[in-house]
């Protein structure tokens, strides 16, 4: 008899995460939003949003133009921090953030900084896929490379002007590049509404429809702004406009 009552129990649990649906978190190593060790703002907010036993979220550390495809070729896949997630996603109704663009500049090239206006018509720099070209009218020649380390040599040798990126980034990037000595970080040269992004699909849809409603009760809650304030990193300029002071 007690057999028999642990293999029921056995198959209810089978069952219970057989019935689970799996979301997939796709996003670069970000600091304060993502990481490897499942930590972060981003993951938080999937995690309060598509929590268990309904739901079996998983991260998946990638760079963001990897994410994008992941978004259009997969289902179940969620990314979180974009604008512009291409033909075949969807963003959320809510915005989720505020996009913090700094510049990392040599300071004596620019010693009078004048706001984004000072990067007109210069080289600048930024990761594939993010398309910050598209934040603003200043005419730049702008271009995006792979690897944020590669720019910011780059930089400190003289052949671009600018990098653009997430500050906190940019500052532990530099820890790995010699001669940064007069490097500077310019902050929060650009801003742009944020999203999360979902498959343009049935199934994404419903994912999405849940986000919104989920993430309005966390908000009209107050459990989105605990959960904001317990990642340091994220500044408070970058703060949905719902809950900023």
């Amino acid at each position: 008899m007690i057999k028999f009552l642990r293999l029921l129990a056995a198959l209810a649990w089978c069952g219970t995460a057989a019935a689970a649906e799996s979301v997939t978190l796709a996003f670069p190593d970000y600091p304060g939003y993502v990481d490897g060790q499942g930590r972060g703002l981003y993951v938080e907010l999937a995690r309060a949003v598509f929590p268990p036993p309904q739901f079996e979220l998983h991260v998946t550390i990638v760079p963001f133009a990897r994410a994008l495809t992941m978004l259009t070729s997969g289902e179940g896949v969620v990314v979180p921090g974009t604008n512009d997630p291409g033909p075949g996603g969807r963003l959320s109704k809510q915005v989720t953030d505020m996009d913090l663009v700094s510049a990392a500049v040599l300071r004596q090239r620019f010693p009078l900084w004048l706001g984004i206006e000072t990067l007109r018509n210069k080289y600048v720099v930024a990761q594939i896929g993010y398309g910050y070209q598209r934040y603003t009218d200043v005419p730049m020649e702008y271009r995006e490379i792979h690897d944020i380390g590669s720019m910011l040599r780059m930089l400190v040798r003289g052949r671009v002007d600018a990098v653009l990126d997430y500050g906190p980034r940019i500052t532990e990037a530099l820890r790995y590049v010699t001669d940064a000595q007069d490097v500077e970080i310019r902050p929060a040269v650009l801003r742009k509404p944020m999203f999360f992004a979902f498959r343009a699909s049935p199934s994404g849809d419903l994912l999405r429809a849940r986000f919104d409603s989920e993430f309005l009760r966390l908000q009209n809650s107050g459990e989105l702004l605990a959960l904001f304030q317990r990642h340091p990193l994220v500044q408070e300029q970058a703060y949905p406009p719902a809950i900023r002071r």
